[in-house]
């Protein structure tokens, strides 16, 4: 009974950061929608969804690439070894970089192929707001792949109060914060930098938070590994 209890405690644990960002889909789409539609009109909503699909389509990819790399880490952190480690977090710094040219280069050149299996003839009044949004979307790559490597990278390891700060701090605060704050300073096409500019505010996070554990999982100058979970 007692081993039961440990174990569902910590799976409930483990499932904190994924728990999170599945709660911000839904809270983020409502909240998403209503601004949308305070600041602009149906046009607006329907091509903000539609360039929104597009690029959780291609978000994919580095959610693939860490739940990859995840147990990879979670071996290496579990036989204490260092060494592994360090080259671990280089590949995937590495990995992330090459994702993310991989996936600008490819949305710019599927980017609006997809966004016709969207459209169609019927939404060809809304083709130059999606095409607007595509041209910005692709930027938010670079801060998001990182942000996302961090925070996948902190579960795997068990440190899990970072990775769902992380993750809350991304999804929950930055990206709801973002969609009301940007129409009103610039107007309703403020809502397409919105991704860029949460996962830019999240990035300060994830440094801040990668610096504070500089020495517990051996990445940082001094090598040391204390191997705890902070």
């Amino acid at each position: 009974s007692k081993n039961l209890t440990a174990l569902l405690k910590e799976g409930c644990r483990y499932g904190l950061p994924s728990f999170f960002s599945a709660l911000s889909v839904g809270v983020g789409s409502l909240i998403a929608n209503y601004a949308i539609l305070y600041f602009g009109d149906e046009n607006y909503l329907a091509a903000y969804t539609i360039v929104n699909n597009i690029s959780f389509t291609f978000m994919a990819g580095y959610f693939g690439l860490f739940s990859a790399t995840g147990p990879l880490l979670s071996y290496a952190y579990g036989e204490k070894n260092v060494a592994k480690l360090q080259r671990l977090y280089k590949q995937i710094v590495i990995a992330t970089g090459l994702l993310v040219i991989v996936s600008i280069a490819m949305f710019y050149i599927l980017g609006d192929p997809i966004a016709v299996l969207f459209t169609g003839k019927a939404a060809a009044s809304i083709k130059d707001l999606i095409v607007y949004g595509l041209r910005i979307s692709p930027f938010g790559f670079p801060f998001f792949g990182y942000n996302v490597a961090a925070r996948m990278s902190f579960s795997a390891l068990g440190n899990f109060r970072s990775s769902s700060f992380i993750t809350i701090m991304q999804e929950i605060v930055f990206s709801n914060l973002t969609i009301i704050v940007l129409p009103l300073l610039f107007g309703i096409k403020g809502i397409w930098f919105a991704f860029v500019s949460a996962n830019i505010l999240t990035l300060f996070v994830t440094a801040i938070v990668v610096y504070l554990n500089r020495d517990n999982y051996g990445y940082g100058k001094s090598g040391l590994a204390l191997l705890v979970n902070r």
